[in-house]
């Protein structure tokens, strides 16, 4: 289990995480989302008059989060879940909340690739 609070999960494209998972937990079929990031504004220094774009910065799945104003923003339709955005936030109460999935998604059969 990946518990992104814990311990964020990297997205580290060779998943070593499933490869050294022996209760076959984590499979590599599944898509690697885990839950979503919602951002707090009310705590974000960005959005409260403060300069802050560590989360935006640390992030590492491409278009998750996007800088409005200097302002980090969630596109929940790119975001994993992964738990990096709320490791990384400097704000004295966290401004990142990391919500499970409701629902889990069934495994998908690998892709079949001509080469």
């Amino acid at each position: 289990m990946i518990d992104p609070f814990a311990a964020p999960c990297w997205n580290c494209e060779d998943a070593p995480c499933i490869q050294a998972c022996d209760t076959g937990a984590l499979d590599a079929t599944v898509k690697r989302t885990i839950g979503i990031a919602r951002l707090q504004t009310h705590y974000c220094l960005a959005h409260n008059r403060s300069f802050c774009t560590v989360c935006a910065e640390r992030c590492p799945v491409q278009g998750a989060i996007e800088l409005r104003d200097g302002k980090p923003n969630i596109v929940s339709e790119v975001c994993t879940g992964c738990g990096v955005c709320h490791s990384v936030c400097p704000a004295p109460a966290n401004a990142i909340m990391i919500m499970p999935l409701l629902e889990r998604p069934d495994p998908q059969p690998e892709e079949a690739t001509d080469e």
